[in-house]
């Protein structure tokens, strides 16, 4: 019995040819699958809300992820540029993942795997899933370093802000305290004049004020004047009180008060002329002259005033006991 022979192959193509199909067929995959995202995202606008699902399971067979992942390759990448359109589905879906301001120049660039350079269509699925995590992550570290980057420059710009804000601050302050030492100086400067003009107007000799003869004959008429006409007001204003308090029956005050009253008086008077001889040692001789000569003056004003209320005191004295008193004397001048 014969043994089993081998059937012989059939006559083979040229090489050529079958490499060519290859490649031809090979190109259709990435480009079909932007060709088909299109014309999903095409029938979806056309398709009335609540169609969609229906139509996709119907029509096409697609499950709603998968015509979203379709219709996603398609907005994102453009069929007629290599080597997308060389690629397969899963590697398109992979590449999804990258941000798009880096996908481009991703595909571009070959890419070390496992110790050996690699362009994205030489790879696995798995080797460029691979790659698509190690760029994703690194563009993530690079975008953390220039946010931190861009925070620690912020920072810096706010530091030096507030630096400059710092430094304003200390000029500022700085003027102000130079401001107060002059003020500070011009005070010291006016104190040591001040004292210097009091250590000399306390080593000159005692000057009393000479007012001369015709003067003072003047002030004295012009005292009595005031002080006959202000005896008559006061006359007069003590029938009147006399009268009221006869009327109202008012109890005396007791002599105990108005003798401290007086003593109040005189001390109050004493102070004041003691305070004034003080203050008058610190200014100048001729000031010191003219206004000492006016406190005397109104002091000796104040001295005819206080004899007249001693008269007025002397003339209820004199009143009878229905509290009558004296006529007044007529005027001689």
């Amino acid at each position: 019995m014969n043994a089993l022979r081998k059937p012989s192959a059939p006559p083979g193509r040229p090489l050529s040819a079958i490499t060519e199909e290859i490649q031809f067929y090979k190109a259709q995959a990435g480009q079909c699958i932007v060709e088909i995202g299109k014309r999903l995202l095409e029938a979806k606008e056309q398709l009335p809300h609540g169609q969609w699902e229906s139509w996709l399971e119907k029509s096409v067979e697609f499950t709603p992820r998968t015509a979203r992942n379709f219709m996603k390759i398609a907005s994102e990448f453009d069929s007629n540029r290599k080597p997308v359109s060389d690629l397969p589905y899963t590697k398109l879906l992979a590449l999804l993942q990258l941000p798009p301001e880096e996908r481009e120049e991703f595909i571009a660039e070959p890419h070390l795997v496992n110790g050996q350079e690699k362009t994205v269509d030489e790879m696995t699925k798995r080797e460029l899933q691979a790659a698509v995590k190690e760029k994703n992550e690194a563009v993530k570290a690079r975008k953390d370093a220039e946010r931190q980057l861009a925070d620690e420059r912020a920072r810096a710009e706010q530091a030096e802000k507030e630096k400059e804000g710092l430094e304003w601050s200390l000029s500022a302050s700085r003027h102000t305290v130079e401001t107060l030492h002059k003020s500070i100086d011009a005070k010291e400067s006016a104190l040591t004049s001040l004292r210097e003009e009091v250590d000399r107007l306390r080593a000159l000799p005692h000057q009393k004020p000479e007012i001369p003869e015709s003067e003072k004959e003047a002030l004295r008429l012009e005292g009595a004047r005031v002080a006959n006409e202000a005896n008559r007001r006061q006359l007069e204003a003590l029938r009147e009180e006399l009268e009221e308090a006869r009327a109202a029956k008012l109890d005396p005050v007791p002599e105990d008060e108005a003798v401290e009253a007086a003593f109040h008086f005189n001390q109050t008077v004493q102070a004041a002329a003691e305070q004034l001889r003080t203050f008058f040692r610190l200014v100048p001789v001729a000031v010191a002259a003219r206004e000492f000569t006016l406190c005397a003056e109104q002091l000796e004003r104040q001295r005819d005033e206080l004899y007249m209320m001693a008269q007025r005191a002397a003339n209820l004295a004199l009143a009878d006991e229905d509290g009558e008193l004296p006529p007044m004397e007529e005027d001689d001048t």
